[in-house]
């Protein structure tokens, strides 16, 4: 009983301090690029009314589908617009994405499995850059796994409801990436009836049945793209690519975005292409699965030997064979980003899950003993880490949060020595996760936001009370959140004018050719700039930090 107690203690300040970590996210600065991005481009939705035509700075914006813009604009008409509204409905997907991974699990095998593969999923790092960082990804993976298990509810049980909800969340999921939407749920459910010998029922009539359904949900946005684009051959359209913007007349929407945008990045019709390794993924899925990427990689290898056990009760391939097509699929692409791969996370999750319920209990050997330390590798890693932040990144003029921590690190580690084996493989990772998100979204991020100048010149420009319209940009540094936080769409110049407006915001250079044409100004406001999502070590260091930050400065022509 005191055990019992004792355990259950411990799995609740689990799960209040994830919560806790993930709520602190809603309320971080938005971060540029891309999160930024979507919120100005919401907020410009929101404010025109323009909801089937998607634009960004009053141009065209063909890039993402709408999904992302409709539900932050439909969260400002609720919340206002503020950083939480625009995280809100992402965070609820982030949320479906850990409970439908929980069902997928408990159907696949059991419901220790799935409540597992859940709290793995919940505390890997992606899923915590999930909940501030938002991405389009966020939505399509939380529906996308939605989809995935509604499909084979449906399939098992013969529910109508877990049917049309499969399709719908397909639906979802398309509109907020693309067919990946479709892709991943197609190959995971065509992989469960193969699996089980059913692979006939590939080819029966209703799945065309749940396809006219998803096209009829997809209607909206396909008649918005087709009125924006297709219906206007004659229109220049100006679309970013990894050389920069590219202007293109007779674009078709509808193309880009059941073709180009997804499977031209494999075939090349896509113009994004960089310089990336096929092993790109490879580095990218142990930082970003962490804590568990390494235990991850022996549940792999665990899966699929005993899927070919003649006697093994448990021969499941669904998880397995979708996360490594996700994997081959996303490394083959000509373009590629980390949160790509976010999408199969959650197949990730249930092959570990089963892993640690019911293989690591019967193991002995090297792979038991590799277990215990790959997570206590990266509990002493993590805390290295978070040290390292709290004390020399961003240092306090006390170290009161740095003792608390280290001493909070040391008193969970020796308590899950009281737990069986199993449990505390789970406490070590789930902590772990925790820990350093919590000194991230606590300490590192909001110190980090210093350094992005948006906000600060945003604030700076309302109480002087000065109308947005009379500030024109000459800085070349992403300006999203200063539009986002201005509530306006700034005009930009390359050169300072004083015939257009008395009220710039420039570099340093601009200010050396301001006073190079004879001319007064007073500086209103200098921020240091750095781009954040970019880290290296020189700024990192306080020492050297300096040397790698821009200055941006409003000012007025006098």
């Amino acid at each position: 009983m005191r055990r019992w107690k004792f355990e259950n203690t411990l799995w609740l300040f689990f799960y209040v301090s994830i919560a806790l970590v993930y709520i602190r996210g809603l309320f971080l600065g938005l971060m540029d690029v891309d999160s930024a991005q979507y919120a100005s481009i919401s907020r410009e939705m929101y404010e025109t009314g323009s909801y089937l035509q998607v634009r960004h700075q009053g141009r065209d914006y063909l890039d993402k589908p709408p999904l992302l813009f409709w539900t932050s604009a439909l969260s400002y008409s609720i919340f206002g617009i503020n950083e939480f509204a625009f995280r809100f409905f992402s965070f609820l997907f982030s949320i479906l994405g850990v409970y439908s991974t929980y069902r997928l699990g408990r159907l696949l095998y059991n419901i220790w499995v799935g409540k597992v593969a859940a709290l793995i999923l919940a505390t890997c790092q992606a899923w915590f850059l999930f909940n501030h960082d938002v991405r389009t990804d966020t939505i399509l993976t939380g529906a996308a796994t939605y989809a995935v298990w509604q499909l084979i509810y449906y399939l098992k049980a013969k529910k109508p409801f877990a049917f049309v909800g499969a399709f719908t969340g397909i639906a979802v999921a398309m509109m907020s990436k693309g067919p990946i939407g479709l892709v991943i749920p197609a190959v995971a459910v065509g992989v469960y009836l193969i699996s089980i010998k059913k692979w006939k029922k590939i080819f029966h009539w209703r799945w065309l049945a749940g396809l006219a359904w998803t096209m009829l949900l997809l209607t909206p946005m396909l008649y918005g793209l087709y009125m924006q684009y297709d219906a206007q051959p004659e229109k220049e359209v100006e679309l970013m690519t990894s050389a920069g913007p590219q202007s293109y007349k007779g674009l078709s929407g509808i193309k880009f975005f059941f073709w180009t945008q997804s499977f031209g990045r494999i075939t090349g019709d896509s113009a994004w292409e960089d310089r990336s390794s096929p092993f790109y993924f490879v580095h990218n899925f142990l930082w970003s699965f962490a804590p568990w990427s390494l235990l991850s990689i022996l549940a792999l290898y665990s899966r699929l030997k005993n899927n070919f056990v003649a006697d093994n009760r448990y021969k499941e391939w669904v998880s397995p064979m979708t996360f490594l097509f996700a994997f081959f699929a996303f490394s083959a692409s000509k373009f590629k980003l980390p949160h790509y791969l976010f999408i199969a996370f959650p197949y990730a999750a249930i092959f570990s899950a089963y892993f640690v319920v019911m293989r690591l209990p019967k193991l002995s050997g090297w792979m038991k003993v590799a277990t215990v330390v790959q997570q206590y590798v990266f509990a002493f890693f993590s805390a290295v880490v978070a040290v390292f932040l709290m004390a020399v990144v961003f240092p306090e003029k006390e170290y009161m949060s740095v003792i608390i921590w280290f001493t909070g690190i040391s008193a969970i580690i020796i308590a899950s020595l009281k737990l069986p084996y199993t449990r505390a493989i789970l406490a070590i990772g789930a902590f772990t996760g925790v820990m350093l998100n919590g000194v991230l979204n606590f300490r590192f991020y909001p110190e980090l936001m210093e350094y992005q100048p948006g906000y600060y010149l945003a604030e700076r420009i309302h109480k002087a009370k000065i109308p947005p319209e009379e500030v024109c940009i000459s800085f070349a540094r992403s300006v999203h959140t200063l539009e986002f936080y201005s509530r306006h769409i700034f005009c930009k110049e390359n050169t300072v004018r004083p015939e257009l407006s008395k009220y710039w915001i420039c570099s340093v250079e601009q200010l050396k050719n301001i006073e190079d044409q004879g001319l007064k100004y007073s500086v209103l406001l200098q921020r240091p700039s750095y781009h954040v999502t970019l880290l290296n070590i020189g700024f990192l260091n306080p020492a050297t930090r300096e040397n790698y930050l821009d200055q941006v400065y409003l000012i007025e022509i006098l």
